[in-house]
């Protein structure tokens, strides 16, 4: 199930560890991520911040440069629409803590991951697939793609990662329609709910 699959969580937050960037001058897609992962990359190393801090500092960052407002949307789909007031709110705030919960700690698993950013592709509705390649400690590597999004405003942020030829968010889309349809969308809440400590 995406809820527990780890491996591709874990990736998501390599994108934002050690980036050696290839793309055009004044990108500002590319530029986005270079300065994300510096300011990671600053709060892992800092060593005159305790790790209660570091957490915090890393939660605020994600929470800036990720779109989990409208991921949770995403995944919810359709079913949108049969929620009343009271369950969108309370779905908002319990996929809002899941993903912070479980994506936030692998920013502490930094252990000098390299990823390449080969390719820079405009989509439609000011979307970019960001192709990146992962080299692990090991020497293993991984082709990892990030959907970003920019908005009217100019800024951007990740609404998705595509690794193994898996979308994140296509995958919650389809599991979360999967359990609403048989069990109901106060189910899939308490769920989602059951992932954060």
């Amino acid at each position: 199930m995406v809820l527990d699959n780890v491996r591709l969580i874990s990736c998501f937050f390599l994108l934002f560890l050690q980036i050696s960037v290839c793309y055009a001058n004044g990108d500002d897609v590319g530029k986005f991520f270079n300065s994300t992962t510096h300011l990671v990359i600053t709060i892992i190393k800092d060593n005159n911040t305790n790790e209660d801090q570091k957490v915090q500092k890393l939660r605020d960052l994600f929470e800036k440069n990720v779109d989990i407002q409208w991921m949770s949307r995403f995944a919810i789909a359709r079913y949108w629409n049969i929620m009343n007031e009271s369950q969108r709110a309370n779905y908002i705030n319990k996929y809002h803590d899941y993903v912070m919960e479980l994506y936030v700690p692998k920013f502490r698993e930094y252990n000098n991951n390299a990823v390449t950013i080969n390719s820079i592709k405009a989509m439609d509705r000011g979307q970019y697939i960001v192709a990146t390649q992962i080299v692990s400690a090991n020497g293993k590597q991984y082709d990892v793609s990030y959907r970003c999004k920019q908005y009217d405003d100019g800024t951007i942020k990740i609404i998705d990662i595509i690794g193994e030829n898996i979308s994140l968010i296509n995958s919650q889309r389809s599991e979360f329609a999967s359990i609403i349809e048989k069990d109901g969308v106060d189910y899939l809440i308490s769920m989602i709910a059951s992932k954060t400590n």
